[in-house]
């Protein structure tokens, strides 16, 4: 969302800590989505309410929002009826009726305004733009910033190396690298001192000082002095800062309400007061005293931004936006919670390991069946597990035909249709007699809910599967060679 203010090049133009509250949409309760490449909007439940058919697109704002089609941007309402049509080669969101627009290309680039019956406001004319805010827009003359009116006239004349927007009847300006802040008819209240400045939210504003990020005051003092690495403009009370790349959460007075450390806090967005964070165990959301709202999932591969009481956020490589509740509302998998993925999850990977281990131990069988044919030839191969193993003599002290001990105790149990171990039970029957000239292994999961592959084997050594448990052993090898290799 940062990157929807920037409608100049980032290096006429300055940011560095962008709170993305400062542009993030009004709330429409439409929120973008990309189906096969192409941009629609869904409503708060998941809904779509207006079909993706274009090529690109911002969000509302003041009622509208910009969309491309085939290389032109214009303007739909909130109904997806186009009211401005495309004819720009560049369109941005409306902030105070007033849009930036685009026409050429290039070099021969030029920004001005639109109201919101697509008619100019100001004509074309400047190399670079940014939204109106207080009533002063920011534009670029022959590489210098100044600010014009809802009209169109030069209210500050363009002589800044770069700006920033007015809040709270204050913008940051720079000449010659250092910072400060004008008011409304031009006049410096704050001196140009500051390596970097923001902004004003709720009373300070963002400065870097000597390398590191503090608070002023409308005068210029420092309220929070500089100590943060990294920092946010304040909104509702609080901010995001940084100190050896680990985030806290802080209040006007600069006590922590999130100590650095806790959590990495993924997004600088202050607006509904809930943040993107991640820990060991996942990405989540969490409220500005660290509790989580939605407690972190290893299936969030991406969290951005709570807006309105819903997110974009990835799952299995798809995006998809999830509430405040952490259910799915929008893409696959739709009506499944965070908290269900990630239990279905843990159970898949679980299940892979068993499974794993299962055909691992299956090949395990068949290289003690080959040693056993080699150590007794006269016996040809083991019919039982039990045989391989130790049965019921216990500890192996001299291994022999009848209990060759070449298996482990749980796996070369005695007297037993069916041996465990871990999560599987095994079986061999041996083909033949009286000395099997083949066999069957049987591995089957102990519990079908958690497991469904089943494994065999013969004597030619390849493992075979089915998407199916046994409740029997096989005893022919016709009938394992009809399974599919693994």
């Amino acid at each position: 969302m940062i990157g929807l203010a920037v409608v100049v090049a980032a290096a006429a133009y300055w940011w560095f800590s962008r709170p993305e509250s400062d542009y993030v949409a009004e709330e429409s309760g439409l929120y973008e989505v990309s189906v096969n490449s192409k941009l629609g909007f869904i409503d708060k439940s998941g809904t779509v309410v207006i079909q993706p058919i274009y090529d690109a697109g911002f969000p509302f704002n003041e009622g509208l929002a910009p969309v491309k089609v085939q290389g032109k941007w214009g303007y739909i309402d909130t109904h997806g009826t186009m009211v401005i049509q495309p004819q720009f080669d560049g369109a941005f969101l409306f902030f105070n009726r007033m849009a930036p627009v685009q026409l050429g290309l290039g070099s021969d680039a030029r920004w001005g305004f639109i109201g919101k019956d697509g008619k100019y406001v100001i004509n074309p004319q400047f190399t670079g733009v940014s939204y109106s805010r207080g009533g002063l827009a920011p534009v670029n003359v022959n590489g210098q910033w100044g600010f014009v009116d809802k009209t169109g006239a030069i209210i500050i004349k363009p002589h800044f190396d770069a700006v920033g927007l007015f809040s709270e009847g204050l913008a940051p300006v720079s000449q010659s690298r250092n910072w400060g802040y004008i008011d409304k008819s031009g006049n410096e209240v704050v001196k140009q001192q500051f390596e970097a400045a923001e902004p004003f939210s709720d009373g300070v504003a963002l400065v870097r000082s000597s390398g590191k990020y503090g608070y002023i005051d409308r005068d210029g003092n420092f309220v929070i002095n500089p100590q943060f690495d990294k920092g946010t403009s304040f909104g509702h009370g609080f901010a995001i800062v940084s100190i050896a790349d680990k985030t806290g959460i802080v209040d006007k007075s600069g006590k922590f309400l999130l100590n650095p450390g806790q959590v990495e806090i993924l997004t600088t967005y202050v607006g509904d007061g809930v943040f993107a964070a991640r820990t060991a165990d996942g990405r989540g959301y969490i409220d500005k005293t660290g509790a989580w709202v939605v407690s972190p999932s290893s299936v969030l591969e991406n969290a951005e931004p709570m807006r309105g009481g819903i997110a974009r956020a990835r799952i299995a490589g798809e995006n998809c936006y999830i509430n405040s509740s952490g259910i799915v509302i929008w893409g696959t998998p739709r009506g499944k919670s965070v908290y269900t993925l990630e239990k279905e999850r843990k159970e898949s990977v679980a299940a892979a390991a068993a499974e794993a281990s299962a055909a691992a131990t299956v090949r395990t069988v068949i290289t003690a069946q080959v040693a056993y044919s080699v150590t007794y030839p006269d016996q040809g191969y083991a019919p039982t597990l039990d045989t391989i193993g130790s049965g019921s003599v216990g500890p192996c002290v001299t291994p022999n035909s009848a209990h060759a001990c070449l298996l482990d105790s749980a796996l070369g149990c005695s007297g037993k249709i069916w041996c465990v171990k871990d999560d599987y039970k095994y079986s061999v029957v041996g083909i033949g007699a009286p000395q099997p000239t083949n066999y069957v292994i049987t591995a089957t999961p102990l519990n079908s809910d958690a497991n469904s592959k089943s494994f065999c084997s013969t004597a030619d050594g390849v493992v075979r599967v089915r998407p199916s448990p046994m409740a029997v052993p096989i005893t022919s090898v016709a009938e394992c060679s009809s399974w599919a290799p693994l």
